[in-house]
């Protein structure tokens, strides 16, 4: 049974792991928010809404799960009908929240696949049904928490409802378990395909894996969501009010990180995009003003010279990238202008 000190050693911990990456995903955001300014002609209205929904998500978990952390620290062992029901209830409604959270920021990326890489329609087709499924899979847990008891603050209060009628707790956990499986395996295709898609172009070796290696980033969300899925299975034995407050903090440690990495994955393609447009906002500020007119018809993406191409704004984008890994990515995906600078198909593609 877990005591006060371990768990408000927990908290600590918590605190300290998840914060950080919840303001780095905050600055690139931000940083994203800038460059899309700057620089976007083509506006993705749905991307943009869908990019804010998931920070204001991952933003309202990580304030939950601290508040979460604030109640389990003020438990009294030796009156836990008084102090456990608090600290249960932002427990629960931390790692609930995260089937919400962590799931919409794969529609970004599946977003920014689809724009970059211009599958074929099977594909498309694959990868919206793996958002959409996953995304729905995920309402559905939500709701699940709130319909599984009568009342439903016998949840975290069976004290005060010791005769409550509740569904077996292993029907919730045994149906996160298997989304969380889910969720690993989509963390792992979102991978995968583009991994292949530039391994199969013409471009230097290196080129290729420093390329890869930003674009793969979800494999690491996919490590995380593995350490969750096995401390998940640790709530299917029926823990105790303090081992599950223990518990609920260890597997929200996790599931804030994999959140925001998430996140993360999905905003860091804009980082080069706001660095040029910080170059050109400098230079533009130290030219003269007939000189500063030539500069920004040059540099501007929203320049209809340089709009020409309709699918421009794909290559600033893979430009921009390469530029980040000294020009791996640059050259990673070329460019067909016969064919109105669409991404050039690799040999191997029909």
């Amino acid at each position: 049974m877990a005591t006060g000190e371990q768990i408000d050693h927990i908290a600590v911990v918590a605190s300290a792991v998840t914060w950080p990456f919840a303001g780095i995903s905050t600055v690139l955001f931000f940083m994203r928010i800038f460059a899309q300014l700057r620089h976007t002609t083509q506006k993705s209205y749905w991307e943009d809404i869908l990019l804010t929904l998931s920070w204001g998500f991952a933003l309202v978990q990580a304030t939950v799960f601290q508040i979460a952390l604030n109640a389990a620290k003020d438990i009294d062992a030796t009156n836990l009908p008084a102090t456990v029901p608090k600290a249960a209830f932002w427990a629960i409604l931390s790692n609930n929240w995260s089937f919400l959270s962590i799931e919409l920021p794969k529609v970004c990326i599946a977003i920014l696949l689809v724009r970059l890489f211009r599958p074929a329609l099977w594909i498309r087709i694959v990868i919206w049904g793996l958002c959409v499924t996953i995304n729905i899979l995920a309402v559905v847990g939500f709701i699940i928490t709130w319909v599984m008891c009568n009342p439903v603050a016998s949840q975290w209060n069976p004290y005060k409802y010791p005769t409550a009628k509740c569904w077996p707790r292993s029907i919730q956990i045994t149906y996160a378990c298997v989304l969380c499986g889910i969720s690993s395996f989509i963390n792992i295709a979102f991978s995968i395909y583009p991994a292949i898609v530039v391994w199969k172009l013409q471009m230097a070796r290196w080129k290729k894996i420093s390329t890869i290696g930003l674009m793969s980033l979800g494999l690491v969300a996919f490590a995380f969501s593995v350490v969750k899925l096995y401390y998940m299975t640790f709530l299917l034995h029926g823990p105790q009010p303090l081992d599950l407050i223990y518990l609920c903090a260890q597997l929200g440690i996790w599931n804030r990180i994999e959140n925001d990495f998430v996140l993360m994955v999905g905003l860091l393609p804009f980082v080069p995009a706001f660095f040029q447009a910080c170059t050109n906002r400098n230079k533009t500020h130290t030219s003269s003003t007939g000189s500063r007119r030539k500069s920004d018809q040059y540099f501007s993406i929203n320049s209809k010279k340089q709009r020409k191409y309709p699918d421009d704004e794909l290559e600033v984008e893979m430009a921009s990238l390469g530029r980040q890994f000294k020009g791996a990515a640059s050259s990673s995906l070329s460019f067909d202008r016969s064919n109105e600078g669409k991404l050039a198909k690799p040999a191997s593609f029909s």
